[in-house]
């Protein structure tokens, strides 16, 4: 049954995972630009980086908005056997999540050391994953993420995770402190 809460939360994650690979394409041309040195070219795609992580937030809030009683009753059991392979079903699963975390610690080490001049930007680039962050957060524990957890750590508070997954990511996105060469630290 295709309930109007399980319509929603489908829909803006399908909105989640198209930003998702728009920043894909955008953490690539920051790799490309700052090989070439282009400053003006990598601010703006710092800066296209950040409304698209903004918009991956505003989708996650966007996915939860319905109540939580139609969350354990109709859509949580769409994540769960039978109607998936497996009892640990996650976001984590997917190719496109996967490249771009591993895009995010392929980047790491140039982002910590980006020129002075783009500190703005940089800055606006991980307050934006902040946002993600903290919306993701927020819509696992309007439905019970708080209280336990998830379909794939059952036995972890799963908001606390979130925390990791955030403290663990922020960190691949961050400046050297005082921005930077990490060597000058």
């Amino acid at each position: 049954m295709n309930s109007p809460a399980l319509t929603t939360w489908k829909r803006f994650h399908w909105l989640f995972f198209m930003n998702t690979q728009a920043l894909l394409v955008c953490f690539r041309q920051i790799e490309i630009l700052l090989n070439k040195g282009d400053h003006e070219a990598l601010r703006q795609e710092l800066q296209t980086s950040a409304k698209l992580l903004r918009a991956s937030g505003a989708s996650m809030i966007m996915a939860g908005s319905f109540s939580r009683d139609d969350y354990e009753t109709m859509v949580r059991p769409s994540m769960s056997a039978p109607n998936i392979a497996g009892d640990d079903f996650s976001g984590l699963m997917s190719w496109d999540h996967a490249a771009l975390i591993q895009s995010w610690r392929g980047l790491s080490p140039s982002l910590k050391s980006l020129s002075p001049e783009l500190r703005s930007e940089h800055e606006g680039l991980l307050d934006a994953y902040h946002y993600l962050a903290k919306s993701h957060r927020e819509v696992c524990a309007r439905f019970g993420g708080d209280e336990g957890g998830s379909l794939r750590t059952k036995k972890s508070v799963a908001v606390n995770i979130l925390d990791q997954f955030e403290k663990r990511r922020s960190n691949h996105l961050s400046p050297a402190p005082n921005g930077g060469c990490p060597m000058n630290h």
